[in-house]
C-alpha cells in the first residue's frame, strides 16, 4: 500500500499553483536544531477529489483528533472555501550525510537514498 502525505493549503499559494501546474513537489523535513541535516522527498502530488478527498480528509481528521479538534468535512475543502487537500506520493527519498575533515569543516555532502518501499511497510496485518 502506498503512503501518502496529505496536507491543506489555498490554492492560489506558489506551492499549490506549482503543484497544479507540474503534479510535483519536494518535500524536506529539516531538524534546525540537529547538525545532521533533513530528509528530503520527490513526490508526485495533486489536490484531491472525488474518493481520494474522502479518504483525505479522513487521514487528516485522525491527525485533528490527537489535538482535541474537531473534524472537518470534505465540504470544508471544496466549493468556495479557502482550503483544499493535496496528497504527494514520494517516489524518492533521501537523506545529506556530511563528510567532515579533521578541523570538523564540512568537505563533502553524501546522498544516501533510502528506498521508499522500505518506508510503505507491510499494512496487510
Amino acid at each position: 500500500m502506498v503512503s501518502v502525505l496529505n496536507w491543506s493549503s489555498h490554492p492560489d499559494s506558489q506551492h499549490s499553483k506549482n503543484i497544479a501546474r507540474t503534479g510535483q513537489v519536494f518535500i524536506v523535513l529539516f531538524d534546525s536544531t540537529a547538525t545532521g541535516g533533513g530528509l528530503y522527498i520527490q513526490a508526485e502530488a495533486n489536490q484531491a477529489s472525488g474518493l481520494e478527498l474522502a479518504k483525505a480528509v479522513e487521514a487528516y481528521n485522525a491527525g485533528r483528533s490527537k489535538y482535541a479538534k474537531e473534524p472537518l468535512t470534505t465540504e470544508y475543502f471544496s466549493g468556495d472555501n479557502p482550503q483544499r487537500l493535496y496528497g504527494a506520493i514520494p517516489i524518492r527519498i533521501w537523506v545529506n550525510l556530511a563528510e567532515r575533515n579533521e578541523r570538523g569543516m564540512v568537505v563533502r555532502d553524501i546522498r544516501v537514498e533510502i528506498s521508499v518501499g522500505d518506508l510503505q511497510g507491510n499494512n496487510d496485518e
